[in-house]
């Protein structure tokens, strides 16, 4: 939501004639929206107090997380190798955040090319 908004105003603001909303979308996407990202998803998955819990969740096939989308990549002969699923979650989740990371970083480059 705060992203909606920041990008709203800065889109709609009023003739253009003040800058400072772009700037301020600009600051925001640099300084908060995209270090906050990194930091929350990589950390999420890797050292949190809830990293073994979700990624049991997301290995066991009884949950059918996201229709199987992690836990079918360790399936053989219909059975489901849950601790090395478990073993492997950061390894796959932490590189999933990189296609945001780079539609964050285009939206940093479109602000800065509004800003001027």
């Amino acid at each position: 939501l705060p992203s909606i908004c920041a990008f709203t105003y800065a889109l709609y603001t009023a003739g253009g004639a003040s800058g400072w909303p772009r700037l301020f979308l600009y600051r925001f996407l640099v300084f908060w929206k995209i270090p906050v990202y990194v930091l929350l998803y990589s950390l999420f998955f890797t050292i949190s107090p809830w990293a073994s819990e979700v990624a049991e969740f997301m290995c066991d096939p009884k949950n059918d997380f996201e229709h199987g989308k992690v836990y079918r990549l360790f399936e053989h002969d219909g059975t489901v190798d849950i601790p090395r699923c478990i073993h492997m979650v950061p390894r796959i989740m932490v590189p999933s955040m990189i296609p945001r990371l780079i539609i964050y970083m285009y939206s940093v480059k479109g602000a800065v090319e509004f800003m001027r």
